[in-house]
């Protein structure tokens, strides 16, 4: 399910640049948990048709 859903997001580069934005606002608070998921799920999205 989990992959469906990245495979879906990795086709419009808006939700890669949102998934930035809350690592970088996580790393911004110092919240960990925020940095780190975004970060996971950045990793686990595949590369999008463009890339």
């Amino acid at each position: 399910m989990l992959h469906i859903f990245l495979q879906l997001m990795s086709n419009n580069q808006r939700y890669a640049l949102f998934l930035f934005q809350l690592l970088d606002i996580g790393c911004s608070l110092q919240v960990p948990k925020l940095r780190d998921t975004a970060r996971i799920l950045l990793k686990l999205m595949p590369a999008g048709k463009s890339s």
